[in-house]
């Protein structure tokens, strides 16, 4: 497939490529950031304005800014009272680079790239701004910022011991940040942390077994807050021949443990 590349010279936008790499994003949600990076700092709009802009429906676009949210590059505060004392909405804030550092598809391109994004020509000039008079059920995009006000947390809120469990045992250990959010939005009972080990100990077999069969080194690719939003413990078992034998433990003995 050939590419075709223009001289750009003006009303263009350079974005860093951390996310544009980060294979955990869909399509989707990597087009809908692009979207909102090239829009100036100041720029107010809500959900319904994103989706009147595009041919995606509303629930898209919220499916889109959740994805978002969870991989770290979108977060939102709680909703603000006014001296009126109505409610105006979550303040977002909208990154280049996730909350707890570039992934690894991007730490394995130049530094230069994925450390120091810059963003330019996003003018107003040639957007119509949208409609802001009256109320609005979704709060305007903040400036985008390197989220100065955000505090990481050592450990979750919901049953941290069986967190840190998991995430000891867990076979990658990267973006906990995002984990940490994943599992305290999931709340698992001790029921979904004993069916959880045994699925992820059987995954875990058989991609070693994968591995073995294919003769290269044991890999696990999938964060672990993608493996919790997707509910991934629920995919069917793969194996095409037989594994090789599990870790030490039972799988009962390792959701206990969680």
């Amino acid at each position: 497939m050939a590419t075709v590349r223009i001289e750009k010279t003006s009303d263009y936008t350079v974005v860093a490529n951390a996310f544009l790499d980060d294979e955990r994003l869909s399509l989707k949600a990597v087009g809908l950031l692009s979207y909102m990076l090239r829009l100036p700092d100041d720029w107010n709009f809500t959900l319904e304005w994103l989706a009147g802009k595009h041919k995606d429906g509303l629930s898209a676009i919220r499916s889109a800014i959740q994805e978002l949210e969870s991989a770290g590059y979108v977060s939102r505060s709680d909703q603000v009272r006014t001296e009126g004392g109505t409610f105006r909405g979550a303040d977002y804030v909208v990154r280049e680079i996730p909350v707890g550092g570039a992934p690894t598809a991007c730490e394995n391109r130049t530094r230069t790239a994925c450390e120091n994004p810059i963003s330019e020509n996003r003018t107003r000039s040639h957007i119509k701004k949208p409609n802001t008079i009256g109320p609005s059920t979704n709060p305007p995009i903040a400036p985008q910022g390197a989220g100065a006000d955000f505090v990481p947390h050592s450990t979750s809120s919901w049953k941290p011991e069986r967190f840190d469990s998991f995430w000891k045992f867990y076979p990658l250990h990267k973006s906990k940040q995002a984990a940490i959010k994943a599992w305290d939005k999931l709340k698992p009972s001790d029921e979904l942390l004993a069916v959880i080990g045994k699925a992820l100990k059987r995954q875990i077999a058989e991609e070693q077994a994968r591995a073995a069969r294919e003769r290269r080194p044991f890999e696990w690719k999938l964060h672990a807050s993608t493996y919790l939003n997707g509910a991934r413990w629920t995919d069917e078992p793969v194996q095409t021949m037989p594994l090789p034998p599990a870790p030490a433990g039972s799988a009962e003995e390792v959701g206990e443990r969680w």
